[in-house]
């Protein structure tokens, strides 16, 4: 649509006109054409009216950011390789957006704020990858409807069923997430047609996630998002990237999906051992409960659950041969400390069912994540003895020197009776079951704070070990109760056609439990004590790292600093580093919905003071920072905690987008003790 014609397109109009009336009629019909002609395709006012508004803004196809320069000035791509010194990038990102009082959505600012907000994602993004080549050009569109199209291991249809359920779940968050932008007229952008996911032919796509596997290349090209990948682990974690460099745009019911042209993204984990401990032989965590965990895991590229299932105040966990274990045996005692129960109470016989653990083992594999179980043994097991009491030892002296007026009967911790053949017909068939509940290749047997007081006061136990050992001293029952679990996982690794590693606390080796001839590769040793960093790390055993990242209230004075910036290898010895494997945060005790405590104890030189128990407060700002340490280094971004607090704080906005419960990052103001749902509080 043109404007009115200015006064001189006017004159030659009139000129034209005027020639033709008195010059010859053939060649001045010629020269009116030629004016006309002139007049139509290039008017002297070139102004033109812009089209109608079609509610379409097209920075995304028209506009792009300044561009990075060199120090030759010419335009080149930066390539982001993180040091110990470089600080993070500090553009604040998009918060959610309050509708006015009027009803009527804040817009977007087009230039300023999405491309600022891509960059932000981009180079922040959580954990910090090895390499990202980062040349934002422009923005583009992707939709639920894209083509997705997989080369993976054609041997293999259980990949492609993987790899379409992964896409559905993150179009599932992609669609639900909180973390949006309201706007009133669409983005404009180029619509990317397809995702090539690749895997290699040659890896097998289901070994559990263990470092190399584990690699992974995102690339976000106009044409294509490309996947590559060593196995279907890669592809998960090449997923959370992108939830976290995808923005979200709301308008009215429909949503936007924005993200950034020109990036290449190589990404691998530093350690292949990142775990998260879990305690439900305390407090019983819901089936729901366990889910939310596995997904927050997954969404911080942590590949371990480790499930410390049963202890002496709970069994609960479902064993078809001998069903007492479970029904009479889960939750016994209720989840009591100094003098108070915490929680929700503890109902007695509440156990997971085998279907639900293996409907819990699912979930994890689809999200990346592996479940190592664990089964503590010999000692830690007062509540097998609820439905078997024989297998249990008898030492009522042991029990009342353990027992006082603050712990009450929590923390007595028995052991098995190793003299009577019934406790390892126990033992096997619970090992038995658990073998094939949890298909990964690592049972842990625990192992740890044996008190040998127990043994010894036990008259009758000694005389029948006597007629099995020569030597019936505490090392000695030690090793041959070590020697028949051996033999049991044996058994069954036979009769399955599986081989599994055991894996103990550091004290089964410290304790000279298991033996130095014993195979290296069949055992692995968890260290929790800063004790026994030099001698267990000695053993030349393959070791994990939990000392110094303990969740529980004994260790409230390790803010999210210390999960971020503590070098797990600190302490041990500099030639037994190449044994090293990962390292392992323990959430003990903690309960599910929030809970505090005022803690009392008996000499005024230990702690006291209100501890926070609920997991929500308790756990996931340190478990945010600690997944960056063991995926990418320890301070990795920035040795100043000034300089990552911003980048936390926007993980913890990215997370609770997701759908996951927690406080808010509110450093330095924290929350008061009585109100942990509001801020993580300091400890």
């Amino acid at each position: 649509q043109r404007k009115k014609q200015s006064p001189g397109t006017c004159f030659l109009v009139y000129f034209a006109m005027h020639t033709a009336r008195l010059a010859r009629p053939r060649w001045c019909f010629g020269v009116f054409l030629l004016v006309i002609g002139f007049i139509l395709f290039f008017p002297l006012d070139n102004s033109v009216q812009q089209p109608a508004s079609t509610g379409v803004d097209v920075i995304g196809d028209l506009l792009g950011p300044p561009t990075h320069k060199s120090t030759t000035g010419s335009e080149s791509p930066v390539t982001h390789k993180p040091t110990d010194s470089e600080p993070p990038v500090t553009h604040e990102p998009i918060e959610p957006v309050t509708t006015p009082a009027t009803g009527d959505p804040k817009p977007v600012t087009p230039i300023g704020e999405l491309i600022g907000d891509l960059e932000f994602a981009v180079n922040n993004v959580w954990p910090l990858p090895i390499e990202t080549t980062s040349k934002i050009e422009k923005a583009l569109k992707v939709s639920e409807e894209v083509e997705i199209s997989i080369e993976a291991p054609t041997q293999n249809e259980k990949v492609n069923q993987y790899v379409k359920k992964t896409f559905k779940l993150f179009w599932e968050d992609m669609k639900t997430r909180k973390d949006h932008r309201t706007i009133t007229s669409a983005i404009g952008a180029s619509v990317i047609p397809r995702i090539n996911v690749s895997i290699k032919k040659s890896a097998d796509p289901f070994a559990p996630p263990f470092g190399d596997n584990e690699k992974y290349t995102l690339t976000v090209l106009e044409n294509a998002i490309e996947i590559k990948a060593e196995a279907f682990w890669g592809v998960q974690h090449a997923l959370q990237t992108l939830r976290q460099i995808c923005l979200v745009y709301k308008l009215d019911d429909t949503r936007q999906f924005i993200l950034p042209f020109g990036i290449d993204i190589s990404d691998s984990p530093r350690l292949p051992y990142r775990g998260l401990l879990i305690d439900t032989g305390r407090a019983f965590l819901s089936v729901p409960h366990i889910k939310k965990v596995i997904s927050g895991m997954s969404m911080l590229k942590m590949n371990v659950l480790h499930w410390h299932i049963t202890d002496d105040q709970s069994f609960p966990i479902e064993i078809k041969k001998y069903p007492y274990l479970h029904t009479n045996g889960a939750s016994w005692l209720g989840y009591t400390h100094n003098q108070g129960t915490y929680g929700a109470p503890q109902t007695p016989g509440r156990f997971y069912s085998q279907k639900e653990i293996s409907e819990i083992v699912e979930f994890a594999v689809l999200r990346g994540v592996r479940v190592i179980p664990e089964i503590d043994m010999p000692a830690h097991t007062r509540s097998w003895g609820k439905g078997y009491p024989e297998i249990i030892s008898k030492c009522p002296n042991y029990v009342s020197q353990r027992a006082s007026h603050l712990k009450g009967q929590y923390v007595v911790n028995l052991q098995l009776d190793i003299s009577v053949p019934k406790t390892f017909e126990i033992v096997e068939a619970v090992i038995s079951e658990v073998w094939d509940l949890f298909p990964d290749p690592i049972m842990h047997v625990g192992g740890d704070e044996f008190f040998p007081e127990c043994w010894t006061e036990d008259a009758a136990q000694t005389g029948r070990i006597h007629q099995v050992l020569y030597d019936t001293s505490f090392l000695s029952r030690r090793k041959y109760f070590d020697y028949k679990i051996r033999e049991i996982i044996k058994k069954k690794g036979e009769s399955s056609g599986t081989k599994k590693k055991m894996m103990y606390w550091s004290e089964a080796f410290t304790d000279g439990v298991i033996p130095e001839i014993q195979e290296k590769t069949s055992t692995i040793i968890q260290i929790w004590n800063a004790k026994e960093l030099a001698s267990s790390t000695n053993s030349r055993f393959p070791f994990v790292i939990s000392n110094g990242f303990y969740l529980d209230l004994q260790y409230k004075d390790l803010t999210w600093w210390n999960f971020y910036s503590r070098n797990p290898l600190q302490g041990v010895p500099s030639q037994n580093h190449h044994l090293f494997i990962g390292a392992e945060a323990c959430a003990w005790e903690l309960t599910e919905s929030s809970s505090y405590s005022n803690e009392l104890w008996p000499t005024p030189n230990e702690r006291t003071g209100t501890w926070f128990r609920g997991w929500d407060s308790k756990v996931w700002l340190k478990l945010i920072a600690f997944s960056e340490n063991v995926w990418s280094g320890s301070g990795i971004r920035s040795s100043s905690e000034s300089s990552v607090t911003p980048v936390i704080r926007k993980v913890v906005s990215h997370m609770k987008g997701l759908g996951l419960n927690m406080p808010d990052f509110c450093e330095p103001n924290h929350a008061d003790v009585n109100n942990p749902e509001v801020c993580f509080p300091k400890y």
